[in-house]
């Protein structure tokens, strides 16, 4: 039988293995009251073992009784990977370290009598009492397996049992870590394959229901326009090589403060020469990135995710030509806590409307107008939701137009999502608020079009606890660039060729932690008419695009993503073309 501790004291623990039937196992559990200080961090290298592991954890809190535990991305940071210099050398977290170096204890390997308990008290955050589990089990390649085996474990033995179910505890930070194909682990006694290690650390004390990173969707509202001077500049166009500051604090809907990002439809119109539009926060370099790649005259427009700067502003650069620049808001990312809604779900990329078959509507004519039922559909919960990220795409269109998407119920406001001209299809990212029924309308403004809808994720309403889901918006970086090989690949993509892009620890994306990211995803030089689709690595292709381009065009499309097992994404593209990411932020 697996044997356990709950001591009062870091420094004594009781751990060996066993093997029921073809699984190996092992688990120990400590816990001490202490008063301590720890910063914010990340967590997860397997995060469907770790999302699982919670669910059970409250699942069986929950039947006693108890009230759930939150999880906490300082423990969960901490559980995992967070380094901690202590030691005279760096100490990988718990999870992690202990599957590196080979062992398996509450005592760091090689550090005297040091554990869980040091490395918090090295870090923030102040809470009245903590606990430690911890287990492995071999046998699995499954994380759902292999988070039951473990849980089954830790309540069938007293000390584990007592630190799930602690009514105390109101915090935990979940971290694992799993061997690569073909390692082997011996820290359990035997040379092993295929092993898991689940870390549980619990604390008590206050905890912060709503941390920074959730998103409070908008009624689009437009707060610049060049031509006519709308958000306080100068009515004229943006000059070559000119910068603008936009204010975005406190206009439209936003408020004046606790701003981290908005989320903005950025149109181009009127161009005098091809160029790009670089959006990023004000106050800082300018990055190597762009938004948007445009040809003279052209009109056309993107979703913007950007980071706001400490006045309350965001930056537009125009390298060529002039242009004037139009921008409406759809939502922001709070920097401080907001409450239980506005944390992000992804889903894998699903079709929900179509009008070239009559799936979910029919084809739009000149002031034409479609209600589209969003909730219940495509991976979006019927009940829970506040706000949808959608791709929308027009094609077969007959004239020159735009569309508008707004809450199903709401004034349509005077806003638009995508542009496009006669015969083009375009697509464009739009994070919209759901209206009445779960519903959002999609308005054309001139012509025919036909109108093609993918859902890629949700936000949660008030009703939703927890804290995974929120949004670290980063200064725009550069993670791929298939002309010059940055981002490990070189060359053209060839058509509907697999690629595996690396997303995590690169551009400010930590290792670990992370459910989805924003890119600005950019086709170029594409050899003939097709689209891009971005999905999560070691998924089957989606019927879903991202990017719709016709040949020798440059087009950018926003793009979120969840991200594979691997900390990857993979895209394919229906003819040879090169492909640009840039990423705005990742999310937990």
């Amino acid at each position: 039988m697996p044997s356990t501790d709950s001591l009062a004291s870091p420094a004594t623990e009781a751990a060996r293995g066993r093997r029921p039937g073809s699984w190996r196992a092992g688990i120990a559990a400590v816990g001490i009251v202490v008063a301590i200080l720890a910063p914010a961090g990340r967590a997860s290298a397997d995060v469907t073992f770790n999302q699982h592991l919670l669910e059970l954890v409250n699942r069986d809190r929950a039947a006693a009784g108890l009230q759930p535990v939150v999880a906490d991305p300082t423990l969960g940071a901490t559980a995992e990977d967070a380094p901690y210099n202590g030691c005279g050398f760096t100490v990988n977290g718990r999870a992690k370290d202990m599957g590196q170096r080979n062992y398996f204890s509450h005592t760091i390997l090689g550090c005297t009598t040091q554990s869980v308990f040091n490395i918090l008290a090295a870090t923030g955050l102040v809470f009245s009492g903590a606990g430690e589990n911890i287990a492995w089990m071999s046998g699995t390649t499954d994380p759902l397996v292999a988070a039951e085996n473990l849980h089954s474990q830790m309540m069938n033995s007293s000390g584990h049992r007592a630190n799930v179910l602690n009514p105390s505890w109101t915090r935990v930070g979940i971290g694992s870590w799993r061997t690569a194909a073909g390692q082997s682990w011996s820290g359990g006694g035997f040379a092993l394959t295929n092993v898991f290690i689940g870390v549980e650390l619990f604390a008590g004390g206050a905890v912060d229901s709503s941390p920074p990173g959730r998103y409070t969707p908008l009624t689009p509202a437009r707060i610049l326009d060049t031509r006519d001077g709308t958000g306080g500049l100068p009515a004229g166009a943006v000059p070559a090589g000119g910068t603008i500051d936009v204010q975005v604090a406190g206009r439209g809907g936003i408020p004046t403060a606790d701003v981290a990002a908005v989320a903005l439809t950025v149109t181009i119109t009127q161009p005098s020469a091809a160029g790009y539009l670089s959006v990023f926060p004000s106050g800082t370099a300018r990055p190597l990135a762009s938004n948007m790649n445009f040809v003279p005259a052209q009109t056309v427009s993107n979703l913007v995710v950007v980071k706001v700067g400490p006045n309350g502003k965001i930056s537009m650069y125009n390298p060529n030509g002039t242009t004037h620049v139009v921008a409406d808001v759809a939502g922001w990312y709070s920097s401080a806590g907001t409450g239980n809604a506005g944390r992000f779900d992804p889903v894998a990329p699903s079709r929900i409307l179509d009008t070239r078959t009559g799936s979910g509507g029919v084809r739009l004519g000149p002031d034409g107008s479609l209600d589209l039922q969003v909730t219940g559909r495509g991976g979006v919960p019927a009940s829970g939701a506040e706000a949808a990220v959608l791709n929308v795409t027009a094609t077969g269109t007959t004239a020159a137009s735009f569309l508008t998407v707004y809450p199903t119920g709401e004034a349509r406001p005077w806003a638009s999502n995508l542009t496009f001209a006669a015969g083009e299809t375009v697509a464009s990212r739009t994070i919209v608020k759901l209206g009445a029924g779960g519903k959002v309308t999609v308005y054309n403004m001139a012509g025919g079009a036909d109108v093609i809808v993918d859902v890629a994720g949700w936000f949660t309403d008030s009703t939703a606890g927890g804290s995974l889901g929120v949004l670290s918006p980063l200064d725009p970086a550069r993670i791929l660039d298939t002309r010059d090989g940055t981002g490990g690949v070189a060359g053209a993509l060839s058509p509907f060729a697999v690629t595996d892009v690396q997303v995590t620890g690169r551009g400010g994306v930590p290792a670990s932690g992370v459910r989805a990211v924003i890119l600005n995803a950019t086709v170029t030089q594409p050899a003939a008419a097709g689209y891009l689709t971005v999905y999560p690595s070691g998924t089957a292709t989606p019927l879903a695009s991202d990017v719709n381009f016709a040949a020798g065009e440059t087009r950018s499309n926003l793009v979120v993503v969840q991200v594979g097992a691997n900390g990857k994404v993979g895209i394919v593209a229906a003819t040879g073309t090169h492909v640009v990411f840039d990423v705005a932020g990742w999310i937990s």
